[in-house]
């Protein structure tokens, strides 16, 4: 049996006592590298449309956007032997772009999934009762999604849908 310290306000003493030693997770895990490095996201995003947040951003924002996307995708029923392809490197720094300008994943999977359609002055609003398969997933850009779909495992054992 272990004696602990709980508290002591140096006229008292309050003691625990442990039957066995309490082995305790570590508080952060270890970084993995991002899926795609910052030379080979310039080199996808070189040939992208609307990447204005990527190229004011400053190394150190592009990297914690790439971390985050790798952990979105590392999240999806992915083989890691698939990690190096292109598709995943892509998938990853599109990821990161919608990230970056400020798309918060858990909000999209809140929101009352309403698809507004205009002509001319005409707006109609509908709301569906289905949830994209990649907001489910955590994957904020459609684009990428549609990129990661042929690298998931048994993809079409499950499908995603979103019951309020």
């Amino acid at each position: 049996m272990e004696e602990g310290l709980l508290f002591s306000d140096g006229a008292s003493v309050v003691t625990f006592f442990v039957d066995e030693p309490t082995v305790l997770p570590p508080l952060i895990e270890a970084r993995q590298p991002p899926l795609a490095t910052l030379d080979e996201a310039d080199a996808f995003i070189e040939y992208e449309l609307n990447t204005d947040v990527w190229d004011v951003a400053n190394d150190r924002r592009r990297m914690a956007a790439l971390m985050k996307a790798s952990s979105i995708i590392r999240n999806l029923n992915i083989d890691e032997c698939y990690y190096m392809h292109n598709n995943i490197k892509h998938a990853t720094v599109l990821i990161a772009i919608q990230l970056l300008s400020g798309v918060d994943p858990e909000s999209l999977l809140s929101n009352d999934n309403v698809v507004t359609s205009t002509i001319g002055v005409v707006s109609k609003s509908l709301r569906t009762t289905e949830t994209a398969q990649h907001i489910i997933a955590g994957v904020p850009s459609h684009t990428a999604w549609n990129m990661l779909v042929p690298f998931l495992n048994n993809q079409t054992s499950v499908r995603l849908s979103r019951v309020d």
